[in-house]
């Protein structure tokens, strides 16, 4: 091998030499350097993690059993146990793991000064609202639902869990606050119990407007708790929907009928109307406010016009309801070409369409404030 590299040598001038066996050296010392690098790098990398471990662990373990960690481990534990069993063994470890849980977040918002810190703001600390909203999921949801009233007493149960403390002394013993102290009691729980009402009362104007859904389409301008937040179409309002059927049973009692019946229809409206109202309202899904719907209608002047008003009779902003509107017109159609070359078959055709009725209705206008006139 020696020899081998002195021929090799020997093939360069002698001023090269040097050079050439610093590029023999570098070329058998660079792996032997990468692989020391790499190794370094490793190393140092392995430290970084086993420093972020380490911080981990001693954040998450607990550095005495009497602490909020003990607490939340045995929570984590429970739900671990509670996976492999099933029914109300399941239900029952759970049951445990909130009741770990629930003390344990809170004794360590309490205990570590630094979430004390970020949860404090304008001298309020947020914990016992926190806490609160963990009991009130506790207590009230379900895995197909987050009921109304996890919200609506989430505010009081609040209030309650940060008034405690300030009637236990050590010992402990109960207490009465001093009168500075019950001043500001008093400001948080009123607060809390208005907080409750809004919430309370958002959940109610849902129900209501599910069940009355026509509602919307007053003026809610001068509303102190309704905001309407985009414009509503009038093919949304339920009105919209009565005089669509209004027409299509118009139609049904009256087109393709003689002359002669047309106008016995027409002689005893008031009392077509009442029976079309009835059956309308009859077909409408059923909702609370189709109590507050009613169809009317008059014969206008001339041949023959008639007008057909869906009237809101619910609650409104102005105590005067309001109405759709909508314009039918009924004509007598005259003899058309039958086709049939038959004397005696197109005699019989024109005899049975010679002054027959056909309805045709214009678009429905409103809603218009206030109850229709219905002078003719």
């Amino acid at each position: 091998m020696l020899d081998f590299l002195g021929q090799f040598i020997s093939l360069f001038p002698p001023a090269l030499i040097p050079l050439v066996i610093l590029a023999i050296i570098l070329l058998f010392a660079a792996p032997l350097g990468y692989f020391a690098f790499n190794f370094l790098a490793i190393q140092k990398l392995f430290e970084e993690l086993s420093k972020i471990f380490q911080d981990i662990f001693k954040l998450i373990i607990p550095k005495k059993w009497d602490s909020a960690k003990t607490l939340i481990w045995l929570s984590v534990f429970s739900w671990v146990m509670s996976l492999p069993t099933r029914s109300y063994v399941q239900n029952f470890i759970a049951f445990c793991g909130w009741l770990f849980l629930i003390p344990g977040i809170h004794w360590l918002m309490y205990e570590e000064k630094k979430i004390k810190e970020s949860l404090t703001i304008e001298k309020i600390f947020f914990a016992p609202w926190i806490t609160g909203a963990l009991i009130c999921f506790f207590l009230f949801a379900t895995p197909e639902d987050l009921p109304a009233i996890m919200v609506v007493s989430w505010p009081i149960i609040s209030a309650i869990i940060a008034a405690s403390p300030k009637f236990i002394k050590s010992g402990p013993a109960f207490q009465v606050p001093k009168p500075s102290v019950r001043q500001d009691l008093i400001i948080m729980v009123l607060f809390n119990l208005l907080l409750s009402c809004w919430i309370q009362l958002c959940y109610s104007t849902q129900v209501w407007l599910a069940q009355y859904p026509s509602v919307q389409a007053d003026s809610l301008t001068n509303s102190s708790f309704v905001v309407k937040t985009q414009s509503t179409e009038i093919a949304d309002f339920q009105g919209f929907d009565i005089l669509m059927q209004a027409e299509t049973e118009l139609k049904e009692s009256l087109q393709g009928q003689s002359w002669s019946q047309v106008e016995r229809w027409l002689l005893n409206f008031d009392d077509r109307i009442r029976d079309l109202n009835e059956q309308i309202i009859d077909r409408l899904p059923a909702k609370a406010e189709n109590a507050y719907w009613q169809v009317e209608g008059r014969v206008l002047a001339g041949e023959y016009n008639v007008e057909l008003f869906a009237v809101w009779k619910g609650p409104s902003s102005n105590n005067l309801g309001y109405h759709l509107a909508r314009t039918c017109q009924i004509v007598q159609v005259g003899p058309t070409d039958s086709g049939i070359t038959s004397p005696v078959g197109s005699i019989a055709l024109n005899t049975a369409q010679v002054g027959t009725a056909k309805v045709s209705c214009d678009s429905i206008t409103g809603p218009t404030q206030g109850q229709p006139n219905m002078a003719k």
